[in-house]
């Protein structure tokens, strides 16, 4: 095979159609309110000033987003218009008003518009008036958080109607959040009962973030973002166990419940998806869903089973007033749900309590019936069974009637010391009292307790439904405690505590149900140490050589013999064990010692028993095997730097201690794949066969078995003569249907892995050329059917199966024949056809699939049964992210007209997550021309664009800088765990210019994490305190001197080193070079951790104002003093321009074949030969040839790169991208990208070849 490989130059130009989206339009000017005024709306009474309110000001509820959609929005609880006031300035519930809407004309079916605040349908709420009629539109959720509501129009359209928004509510929940009112084709949420948020949550209130935060658990479940209570639906089924829990998408603190959702295939690796069952409407109530319970549905009582898989049932509160039990399911394995009767109640409530609540369904195998155990009133406690043989019907069964028993009710068969024969079931509620009894499938009896079995941070436990063999494993959720957002800055609040195997045992004060961590934990385990009969005093430790122990799963056996207190020293927390009264205790939060486990623990046979779980935020600890057991939140600054056993006041025995360091459970998040395997259906060619149902690679699914498979030309008999389509190469996928009604799908499909973070921003593309052969009799004959190729989820393969739930946009086929248009022997010639999905951060942890399918949507009777086969070849799959920046991450040049004009609302710039908003007081005004320094390196003021702004006395204005995964941060690696800019062992330098009117204070260029206000302020140039001086602030109360502070433009230039611990600050004022000088002015080391995501100036006292312009955060410092990235490459590399070191872009100064465009690019020296080490390759083997370079990640972003192959150099060149995710193309060609080290390797197939040879060049445009 002949080679030729070599660098070129490349201009190109690319574009792509989709089909239409269902039409959405406003009702009128300003139905969204995103005018910034009340345009078009009336306003009446107190409720309404200062509306619409302006941003996602979470402050003012809580930490609780509001979910609007663009800027601007109603919130009759809010006090902030983006002009007057602040972010977080409230009203209160006391207002009242009404704000009424212009008339407009009712054009489509649906009015969708987004609604929170109180709910409270006759005080607080939207109504429609048409022709002297009121409809009634909705209420909230008593849920800040807005969610999307849709109203049927139909009966009223091409009438004349208006909106009003009434809140006549002066008590709790007095208020309404309303936004976005507009007429659509499609409802905002689904008819079929589909959950789903739209336009989806806010990218604020769902950071983009992963599990390595330092003080994040690594081995106990928590929530990805946002807060989290009690387990629900816990079910394993058959593959997978599944953890559904209570969440609030929109924020840190409880409210605006779902379900949100967790797979795992051991109980310890968890993987969390999209949320499964949110808020929803139905008959003019609204309701958020509380706990529940979910099952299998092993035997199709419900009657919807789909193929092999069997259904989910989920059974939920709906927490409308008075609460009922309602129920959901899925066909697909958890993926989409259902309504069941659009989540109408299968359970009414029983008129004991309007909060009955937490139905626990479980199957009675005895009585081959379905039972529900449901809480139904407090004082006294009443539980309410009920039983079924459909899921659907439910009869009252019995009641049970105990003080002891409050919400979250769990039940089921434990075995006694392991004995069939002594099998016993146990109930118990969300406090973990418990009996012990008999059931019969419709009462319960009690034979022994009530019993309690956990202390601490322990609630609302729930045991996995059909766990296999009998086993029953329980997870609780660790109330109480601190807030974990606020007191530690994670993007979590609360955390499941670790699964539990129970069993019951006989104990020495009888039978009780014992918890033990489960043995699956040995999966994490990267060390045990261990020592054994050793004796244990004072001045002993038998920790010493062990280590840190951040992670730690420890069993100790001991006897205390003459010590008063044996001592375990840890991270975080002490465990002591008293002596004389046999009691562990632990330090709390609080720094004081605390009961670890109810009980007296005296020694047994000379020796008590302890295991401890320790994480990051929370010990459990189990006493005599799990007689009994705490779990407890911990505080991270507690506890001793050297881990530590000892003993106190005499000596103690030590017969075991086990010690095993932990790792962490969170998986690695791969991203999607971009490369399938057997694109073009070439693999397994010869077959020995035309036609055959295996497809290496691929899995099918079809109304038979028969429905889809390949086919294999290489005995040349799928010709056109025989009504075959010519396709690509020999192979080709077939599925095929029939005139039979129940025979007319078919698909094949492979999976792309899982959604990561990684993957947010991209854009995946999938093509396939699809055709048709048509076979049929002479007799009149019509059918029509569907080719889709599309990305989806939830696919179903094997005989039965089906396509799953469509991601994205798929691309559709459709072929239509009859006898007339068509003999009984035809071809339909192969059409490309293109489906695209760009991931959101509510499909992180979705498993995607691209799936090819057929299905046949009509035909009639025919001579003949004839089979319809449709052909599919050439699968291509990439995946483009938006396009970096050119040269600084983020810049901004007030490029906005001058004169009276606000900068608050102003969204140019690169790199911004959002525009500019006023902080305090008022807003910056937007002034004519770029502010000139007195020094600056050279051309820099030829750089600067736009105006510059000013700030006037008593005002901040700030803005949030862009931190999303694929954003330019994110995308370059500053990102640190908690979704920051900031990672450690990254360096970012940022410039600006500043000019205030005077020299004493106030007056700063400030740095914000999380909030632009003074809670968020971490650092700020200027001055802050009294004198003359310009200082950097950091920390906030430090000030370190910069230099004696003047009215004229200063010109900064900081760099950031960020590493563990505190920040290193190098601050350079009025530089002059176009390298970065050797000494700065100022430096501090370890100034402060500057871990940041938003900006503001501020000007206070004094009349002091101040101007700024010309902010830069980049890589380099070329990169924040405007020089182009390729020019600053070249002067790095000393390249002048002079003979011998030519500096353009085609130019080759090494005559190495490699020309600078390249050299830069690959990361190479232009003024060395340097080919061989730059690129790797070619290799051929036996399939293809495969050629592989490192990209310069310093110019990722900057230029556009192609692979060109052909088997004549002078003949036609085929062009495959290089993009940052590589992909599958034309003719079988793979790019694959190594992310972490910007390699990537080309495969291109043999059967691209002529006569044996095969070319290759890479070529790059200029930026």
């Amino acid at each position: 095979m002949s080679v030729f490989f070599r660098p070129a130059l490349l201009a190109s130009l690319s574009f792509s159609l989709l089909p239409a989206a269902a039409e959405r339009v406003l009702l009128f000017p300003n139905s969204d309110f995103e005018a910034g005024t009340l345009a078009n709306w009336t306003a009446s009474g107190d409720a309404f000033t200062r509306q619409p309110t302006f941003g996602d000001n979470t402050l003012a509820r809580g930490n609780v987003s509001c979910g609007k959609q663009g800027d601007y929005w109603i919130g009759t609880f809010e006090n902030y218009d983006g002009v007057t006031g602040a972010p977080g300035n409230v009203r209160g519930d006391g207002a009242t008003g009404t704000l009424s809407s212009q008339s407009f004309t009712i054009t489509k079916r649906y009015i969708t518009f987004r609604m929170g605040g109180g709910n409270l349908p006759a005080q607080a709420g939207a109504k429609l008036i048409c022709e002297s009629q009121e409809y009634a539109l909705g209420t909230g959720f008593n849920s800040e958080a807005m969610f999307p509501i849709t109203f049927d129009a139909q009966a009223l359209m091409g009438k004349t109607a208006s909106i009003v928004i009434f809140d006549n509510a002066t008590g709790g929940w007095g208020h309404i959040n309303a936004d976005d009112f507009a007429a659509s084709d499609e409802p905002a949420v689904p008819s079929d009962g589909g959950f789903m948020l739209t336009p989806g949550i806010p990218e604020a209130d769902a950071p983009m973030v992963g599990y390595d935060q330092p003080l994040r658990p690594q081995f106990h479940f928590s929530s990805r973002r946002n807060w989290l209570n009690d387990p629900n639906g816990m079910v394993f089924d058959g593959l997978h166990y599944h953890l559904f829990f209570q969440h609030n998408p929109l924020g840190t603190g409880w409210g605006n419940m779902t379900w949100g959702h967790a797979i795992s295939t051991d109980m310890m690796h968890w993987r969390q998806l999209d949320h499964a069952l949110l808020p929803y409407q139905v008959d003019g109530r609204s309701g958020t869903i509380y706990s529940g319970s979910t099952v299998v549905d092993h035997n199709n009582s419900l009657g919807v089973q789909v193929g092999a898989r069997k259904t989910l049932v989920s059974f939920f509160t709906y927490a409308s007033e008075p609460f009922y039990q309602a129920m959901a399911y899925s066909t697909d394995g958890g993926v989409t749900w259902k309504y069941h009767n659009n989540g109408r109640a299968v359970v009414p409530n029983q008129g004991f309590d309007n909060g009955e609540r937490d139905p626990k369904v479980f199957w009675h195998e005895a009585s081959q019936r379905w039972v529900m155990v449901l809480w139904v009133q407090n004082n006294p406690g009443r539980v309410r069974f009920f039983t079924s043989t459909n899921l659907k019907d439910w009869t009252f069964a019995s009641d049970l009637l105990r003080n002891w028993a409050f919400e979250c009710m769990d039940m089921f068969p434990l075995q006694v010391d392991g004995d069939p024969a002594q099998t016993k079931w146990v109930i118990y509620d969300a406090s973990f009292d418990y009996e012990i009894g008999s059931f019969d499938g419709a009462t319960f009896t009690t034979e022994a307790g009530p019993f309690h079995a956990s202390r601490g941070n322990f609630y609302a436990a729930q045991s996995f439904n059909q766990a296999p063999n009998g086993r029953v494993t329980q997870i609780g959720w660790m109330f109480d405690g601190p807030d974990s957002a606020a007191a530690y800055g994670l993007p979590y609040n609360k955390q499941m505590s670790f699964p539990c195997d129970l069993t019951l045992r006989t104990t020495p004060a009888g039978v009780r149900l014992c918890a033990q961590p489960i043995p699956e934990i040995a999966s994490l385990v990267t060390s045990t140490q261990q020592v054994s009969s050793q004796i244990l005093t004072p001045t002993s430790n038998l920790l010493a050589q062990m280590g840190n122990l951040d992670l730690v799963d420890l069993t100790i056996e001991f006897d205390p013999g003459t010590a008063s207190q044996v001592i375990l020293d840890l991270p975080r927390t002490s465990v002591r064990y008293e002596a004389a009264s046999g009691v562990f205790t632990f330090t709390g939060t609080d720094g004081n010692q605390a009961v670890a486990m109810d009980g007296s623990f005296m020694p047994r046979n000379g020796r008590v028993k302890l295991r401890l779980l320790l994480d990051r935020l929370s010990l459990e600890t189990y006493a005599f095997d799990g007689e009994s057991f705490g779990a407890h939140y911990i505080n991270p600054s507690n506890g001793a730097a050297t881990p530590s056993l000892r003993s106190v006041g005499g000596n103690a025995f030590v017969h075991s201690l086990v010690v095993k360091s932990l790792g962490s459970a969170w998986p690695v998040e791969t991203p999607l794949a971009t490369t399938l395997e057997n694109p073009g259906f070439e693999q397994g060619i010869p077959s020995g066969a035309t036609f055959r149902t295996a497809i290496p690679g691929w899995s099918t699914f079809g109304d038979w078995s028969d429905a889809a498979g390949a086919l294999d030309d290489s005995g040349d008999a799928l010709s056109q003569a025989a009504g075959y389509p010519d396709f690509t190469g020999l192979g080709a996928a077939l599925l095929k249907a029939r005139n039979g009604a129940t025979e007319k799908s078919a698909g094949i499909y492979q999976s792309l892995g899982r959604v990561a973070l990684a993957d947010l921003g991209k854009t995946y593309t999938l093509s396939a050329d699809l055709g048709a052969r048509i076979l049929d009799g002479a007799g009149n004959y019509s059918y029509s059917g569907d080719l889709t190729v599309a990305f989806r989820k939830g696919v179903n393969g094997g005989t039965g199966g089906e396509r799953g739930t469509l991601l994205g946009m798929a691309g559709v086929r459709s072929i239509t024949a009859d006898d007339v248009a068509l003999p009984s022997l035809a071809s339909v010639s192969p059409v490309t056809t293109t489906a695209t999905f760009t991931p959101g951060i509510e499909d992180v942890g979705t498993e995607v699939f691209v799936v090819i399918d057929l299905r046949n949507t009509g035909s009639s009777a025919s001579a003949t049964d004839g089979e319809k086969e449709y052909l599919a070849d050439n699968v291509r799959l990439n995946a483009a992210a938006v396009p970096l920046p050119s040269g600084p991450m983020a810049y901004e040049g007030f490029d906005y007209p001058d004169g009276n004009a606000s900068l608050s609302g102003r969204n140019g710039g690169q790199g911004w997550a959002s525009a500019w908003q006023t902080v305090d007081g008022g807003n910056a005004d937007v002034t004519a021309g770029s502010l000139t320094p007195a020094a600056a390196p050279a051309d820099f003021a030829g750089r600067s664009t736009g105006n510059s702004t000013s700030l006037p006395n008593g005002r901040r204005v700030g803005r949030v800088l862009d931190t999303s995964p694929a954003g330019p941060f994110g995308a370059r690696g500053y990102l640190d765990p908690s979704g920051r800019i900031g990672k450690d062992g990254t360096t970012l330098y940022l410039s600006f210019l500043q000019q205030p009117n005077g020299t004493t204070l106030f007056y700063e260029f400030e740095f914000h994490r999380d909030n632009l206000g003074d809670p968020g302020r971490i650092a700020g140039i200027g001055n802050d305190s009294p004198g003359d001086n310009v200082n950097l602030r950091a920390p906030n109360g430090t000030q370190t001197l910069i230099g004696e502070g003047n009215t004229g433009v200063n010109f900064y230039v900081v760099r950031i080193d960020f590493k563990p611990g505190n920040d290193d600050v190098r601050i350079y004022r009025n530089p002059t070079s176009n390298t970065e000088p050797g000494v700065p002015t100022l430096t501090r080391l370890d100034a402060a951790d500057l871990s940041f995501n938003g900006v503001s100036f501020g000007a206070f006292v004094n009349g002091r104002t101040v101007k700024h312009d010309e902010l830069r955060f980049g890589r380099s410092w070329q990169e924040v003093i405007g020089m182009g990235p390729y020019k600053a490459w070249i002067g790095s590399k000393g390249l002048d321009g002079s003979t011998g070191k030519e500096d353009g872009f085609e130019a080759d100064p090494d005559g190495d074949g490699i020309a600078n465009g390249l050299e830069w690019i690959l990361g190479g020296n232009p003024l060395a030969s340097d080919a061989a080490s730059l690129l790797s390759g070619p290799s051929p083997d036996a399939a293809a040839l495969t050629l592989s370079f490192t990209r310069d990640e310093a110019a990722l972003g900057e230029v556009g790169l192609v692979i060109q192959y052909a088997s004549d150099p002078g003949g036609t060149w085929a062009t495959v991208p290089i993009t940052n995710a590589g992909g599958t193309y034309e003719d079988g060609v793979t790019v694959s990208v190594d992310q972490a080290a910007d390699r990537i390797t080309v495969r291109i197939p043999v059967n691209n070849a002529t006569g044996n040879k095969l070319f290759a060049r890479l070529r790059v445009t200029e930026p």
